[in-house]
Parts: structure tokens; sequence; C-alpha cells
């Protein structure tokens, strides 16, 4: 009898213990939320973006990525949570006004999820590809064209967002001075390609801007009236002043830039340059030269087969 009773109150004493036990236990519980900020466009690869918010009653948490949109655009911090660019070119406003990602927040197989999303600021483009020319171009005023170099002026075409050239095209500009013929002083030109039917040879669409533009000059003479002009409103022998090139000098290519190019055409239309002294040109079979003396902003003539060396860079969108 003795021995079954301190039988039963060791069996009793043992479930005791462990109910205690079982009672001592912490259930992990993670707390996270949803994360939201915002950054500039353009910045580089590594930049921080911020921390994804989220905390533990016990063990330690891993961060990592589920899914993002678009994909390979951030990396996160396992230990810390903080997000990083991984490639800086996503973080483009005209491709992506922003950036989602599903975090998971894990202790051992508990596990929450984050929405995290990234709104991109627009900035100026032209500002962020500059170099050289960044001073000049941030004392100008919007309306004012600078002048930049050959390396800043190809890396607006190829960087900026659905570029592309009016005017002459890359194939067909002559930079090298030896092969140009020396002309046009005192006169507003205009090239296209076709002789009758003007809408063929457009190269300035509707919703258009222009803003970069390059010229061959052929003299050593100071220039301080040269001006570039477009056709904007339907009739592309009418002509608009998209402003003047600031004073340069020197035989070669001069590379300008707009800051604020806030004229957008309107209609289809033609890209003009009044070239207050001599300008480089060459001869080309089906190619028609718009041109009337002095500084105007109506065509009267052509002649065949002759193209003046300048071009612009265009885009429909606005991104400055």
């Amino acid at each position: 009898m003795k021995k079954s009773l301190k039988f039963g109150v060791l069996l009793v004493i043992y479930i005791a213990l462990f109910s205690c036990k079982d009672d001592d236990e912490v259930v992990t519980t993670i707390t996270a939320s949803d994360y939201t900020t915002s950054i500039d466009e353009n910045s580089d690869t590594g930049t921080s973006i911020g921390t994804v918010p989220a905390s533990t009653n016990t063990g330690e948490i891993i961060f990592s990525i589920d899914s993002q949109t678009p994909a390979g655009a951030m990396q996160i911090n396992a230990v810390t949570g903080e997000l990083t660019i991984a490639e800086a070119s996503i973080f483009n406003y005209e491709l992506n006004q922003d950036i989602k990602a599903i975090v998971r927040i894990s202790v051992g197989e508990i596990f929450e999820l984050s929405n995290v999303t990234i709104n991109l600021n627009d900035k100026d483009d032209i500002l962020h590809i500059l170099s050289t020319s960044i001073d000049s171009y941030n004392k100008a005023s919007a309306g004012d064209w600078i002048e930049v170099t050959k390396e800043e002026y190809d890396a607006l075409e190829s960087q900026m967002y659905k570029v592309s050239t009016a005017g002459l095209n890359d194939t067909t500009f002559i930079s090298d001075t030896n092969l140009l013929n020396s002309g046009a002083k005192d006169f507003t030109l205009c090239t296209r390609s076709n002789e009758d039917d003007l809408n063929e040879s457009i190269d300035i669409k509707s919703n258009e801007y222009i803003f970069a533009f390059k010229y061959v000059s052929m003299t050593e003479v100071e220039r301080n009236s040269d001006e570039v002009k477009i056709s904007k409103d339907g009739d592309p022998l009418v002509l608009t002043s998209i402003g003047l090139l600031p004073t340069h000098s020197g035989i070669g290519v001069h590379y300008f830039v707009l800051k604020g190019a806030s004229i957008a055409n309107s209609m289809p239309g033609y890209l003009a340059f009044y070239s207050s002294n001599s300008t480089g040109h060459s001869e080309i079979k089906d190619y028609y030269l718009m041109a009337t003396s002095g500084n105007v902003n109506k065509f009267s003539n052509y002649v065949e087969n002759i193209i003046y060396q300048y071009q612009g860079l265009k885009t429909s969108v606005k991104q400055w």
C-alpha cells in the first residue's frame, strides 16, 4: 500500500513538473509592417533605400526577398533588413515610377510578409548625364542653350529615354571639316529628304521636344546670333524659334543642350537653323535644302542635292 501511495505521489509530481514546462514555453511571434518610401531616380548601385521594420520576441530574424517588380532591382541584408539598390538602371523614373517587393521575415519556420513600395522622384536626367558642363547648366535659366562637349552630347543621345535624331542622322552627319564646303553666311536653313512630299521627310513628330543640337562651323569668327528653329504648327515652311545659341567660336563641331525645353511640336515639322556665318555643307543625292537669306521664319526657295551639317536630339518624353 505504501509503495502504491509513493508511486502515485511521484507520478503527480512528474506530471506537475512537465505541465509547468509546457506553461513556460514561449510562442514565437513576429511583428512586421509594410514599408513605403521614396528615392531619387538615377541613384547609384548600393544606395541605401531604408530598412524593413520588423521585430520578434525570441530568436533571430532572417530577411529575404520573395519577389520584386522589376526583377533584380533591390537586394536586402539578411540580418539587418536594409534594402539597397542592386541594379541602378532600373531606378529610372521614365521606365518605372515605382518598384515593389514582398519581403519575408522569418524566425525558424515562422514568418511574416511585408509589402515594400519604393516611389521614384522624377529628376532632371540631363543634369545627371552631364559632367564637365554641370556648372554652366545649373547657372543657366530655363530656355537657355549651353555649349557642352562631344562626350556629353553622345551620352545624352545614348542614355536619355526614347531619343532619336532630327535634321541629319548619325550616318549622314559629317564632322570632318576637310570633307566639307563652306557657306550659308546669314542664311536660315532646313534640310529635308523629299522634294515634293513634305510629310514624307518630316523629322519632328507631334509632341516631340528638341533638347540638344550640334552643327559644323567653318570659321574661327565668334558667332553670337545663331538660332535653332522648328516648324511646329502644321505648316513646314513656317518656323518658331526655340532659342539663340550661346556665343562660341572655332572651326569644327559645336555641341549644345537646351535647359528646360518646353516647346513641343503640336504637329509634325522640321528642325531648322539660322547660320550667322559659314557652316559646313556637302553634296548628297535625293536631299533638298530649304534656304532663305537672313534670319527669317518662312522659307521661299530650295536647293537640290545639298545638305548643311546640323543635327538635333529629340524625345517625346520630357525628362528634365
